[in-house]
């Protein structure tokens, strides 16, 4: 098990914190040997593509020695997965009287909205989050799951645990409609931030839940 970092952008972190988001596709680097991915995927159904993926079962460890030359897998089962997300510094008068005293604090663009905030919160830039350090991460990740598979063959169900917003479809989709609207949701949210839903890539599908950051 390790920890890891993972960016999401501010829309995805609300989702995560509401409980609606509990998977993430991204697009697996080393495309001069996708063939050879495609063809280890193609050859087992949806159930082994982990296995087959990660070089285990009838594949041996030929195929895992394979993956890893070409291809950086982001993350294993039972990893930690820390969240990058849009944050900044700012301070706050604490204290009373000869005790007061300024003290720094880390905001979150995605708490940007909450009517609580003091307004020393709306002070200062944000920052992007790549530039995040893991010490001011706040949510964490553990991974359930991950396998390979087409961009395009996400199903609705899954478009849902990807953090769109459910109920806004079943508002406006005609009846028997749902599983059409979802995935045009999807790829409009996935387009605006890689762009190729077109192109059908193959993807990491990471499933995960939230947990505690456990005090070493």
């Amino acid at each position: 098990m390790k920890e890891r970092p993972i960016l999401f952008n501010t829309d995805m972190v609300k989702a995560i914190l509401e409980g609606r988001k509990t998977q993430t596709r991204r697009v697996i680097k080393g495309v001069n040997r996708m063939d050879f991915l495609g063809q280890i995927v193609e050859s087992t159904d949806r159930t082994h593509k982990n296995a087959a993926a990660f070089g285990f079962g009838s594949f041996g460890n030929i195929v895992d020695a394979e993956i890893e030359r070409y291809i950086k897998i982001p993350c294993f089962e039972n990893d930690i997965l820390y969240v990058r997300e849009t944050w900044k510094k700012y301070q706050k008068m604490v204290g009373q009287g000869n005790k007061c005293y300024l003290k720094e604090f880390y905001g979150y663009k995605s708490d940007e909205d909450n009517p609580n905030n003091p307004s020393e919160f709306y002070d200062g830039n944000w920052i992007p989050s790549i530039h995040m350090p893991k010490q001011v991460a706040r949510i964490f990740l553990k991974v359930t799951n991950v396998r390979v598979e087409r961009l395009q063959d996400i199903t609705a169900h899954e478009c849902v645990l990807e953090g769109i917003d459910a109920g806004n479809i079943l508002k406006n989709a005609p009846d028997n409609k749902f599983a059409e609207y979802a995935k045009k949701e999807f790829e409009k949210t996935w387009d605006s931030i890689y762009k190729n839903w077109n192109e059908n890539p193959w993807v990491w599908v990471i499933e995960f839940e939230r947990v505690e950051r456990e005090v070493k």
